[in-house]
């Protein structure tokens, strides 16, 4: 158990959920490599979500990257938090009634610049930091259920339209994932 916040390390891989894209491994193969090299804590769900013990993030991240075949944003405990905090405290876009504002974050794998992004009718978004944007993902709804035959992409599409706009690579997640990985983090089952 990791009762120390100063003592964690959150990773994001790019592209773990994409199995059509040439994936092969399933999500526990892949944590469980990783586990052979990092001291991880605990992960969350299928999309490359890891908590590991605190370390140098570029070191990390280049673990990660020859263990997977991808790159990962990695942050800090206490950036995460602060994110998450100012996600927070922003007020929910206006959107359609048939849509359904999905709060998250995009992580910047690789710099980018530090233009402004604008918004799309996929999602909301709002620059937190050089490295981190707020997002709120518009899903559409039907009968006030999400809409599972019309999609406007997942987390993926808002990493690339991110990346559009402001250079770089970019990695999103939904705020539960967040939570539930840190929660995790602090909590180890």
């Amino acid at each position: 158990m990791c009762n120390d916040p100063l003592v964690v390390l959150f990773a994001f891989g790019v592209g773990l959920a994409n199995f059509t894209s040439g994936r092969d491994r399933q999500p526990r193969e892949i944590v469980a490599a990783i586990a052979d090299a990092l001291p991880v804590i605990d992960s969350y769900g299928h999309t490359g979500n890891v908590a590991l013990e605190d370390g140098d993030m570029d070191e990390v991240g280049a673990v990660l990257e020859a263990l997977t075949g991808t790159t990962w944003a990695v942050i800090g405990m206490h950036q995460l938090n602060d994110a998450l905090t100012t996600l927070a405290g922003l007020p929910t876009p206006p959107h359609a009634v048939n849509e359904r504002p999905t709060p998250g974050l995009a992580f910047a794998v690789t710099p980018s610049s530090d233009r402004d992004v604008i918004s799309n009718e996929r999602a909301h978004l709002h620059r937190i930091s050089e490295g981190i944007v707020a997002v709120w993902k518009f899903d559409l709804l039907r009968a006030g259920i999400l809409n599972r035959d019309r999609r406007r992409g997942g987390w993926g599409a808002i990493s690339t339209d991110i990346a559009r706009q402001v250079q770089g690579r970019w990695t999103a997640r939904s705020r539960r994932t967040l939570d539930g990985l840190r929660k995790r983090a602090l909590n180890p089952v």
